[in-house]
């Protein structure tokens, strides 16, 4: 007659594996093979600098290189291609520097290019939308014209290059070398020159 422990210790061990069974399922229907990506979701934070390369008025009488700005892009994107390499953004930006936020609210398109890596992609994107440029000081330029409390309207464009690595198909971590926001407006033009790095995930 087998003593009553050892049943016990055989139902405790089905227990347990039974246990890392479903943890090992679970853990499975989170992480991806490298170089998948499990949803059409994508969420980033990108953070970095914005440099001012041009600020001219509209008359041409005056430019300047214009201030440099701490960039804060939180972003959203859907894939709507079927290899989930094609997203329409929504990339709201916050540029801040003393006297002086930039509200960005553009929509734009990016395409994952793969690479012989798996995981790793470069990231081409264009957008463009509407900016406004809030004066909290006395600063000088062709959008916001050395007011306090000023408000000018613009839109842009802006092309971007970068590239970036999804670990197991949801988490992304990655950098833009290149990202040149262009704006337009009754008040002139100006141009920016931007570097930015980010991390995300992927749904």
């Amino acid at each position: 007659m087998r003593h009553p422990w050892r049943r016990l210790a055989w139902a405790v061990g089905l227990l347990m594996l039974l246990g890392a069974g479903t943890q090992a399922e679970a853990g499975s229907s989170f992480w991806r093979k490298q170089g998948q990506k499990p949803g059409p979701f994508m969420f980033n934070l990108r953070m970095g600098g914005a440099f001012g390369v041009y600020y001219g008025s509209g008359s041409g009488y005056y430019y300047v290189r214009g201030p440099d700005f701490f960039v804060l892009q939180p972003e959203a994107g859907f894939a709507v291609t079927k290899d989930r390499n094609g997203y329409l953004l929504a990339p709201v930006q916050f540029e801040l520097t003393p006297g002086l936020a930039v509200v960005m609210l553009p929509f734009g398109f990016q395409y994952d290019i793969p690479l012989p890596v798996p995981g790793l992609y470069l990231t081409p994107r264009i957008s463009g939308g509407y900016a406004a440029w809030v004066s909290t000081g006395y600063v000088y330029g062709p959008y916001y014209g050395g007011y306090y409390g000023a408000t000018s309207h613009t839109g842009f464009m802006m092309p971007e290059f970068g590239a970036k690595y999804v670990i197991k198909g949801r988490i992304n971590a990655g950098g833009e070398l290149f990202s040149l926001p262009i704006f337009f407006g009754p008040g002139g033009a100006a141009v920016q020159y931007r570097v930015l790095f980010y991390g995300g995930i992927n749904l």
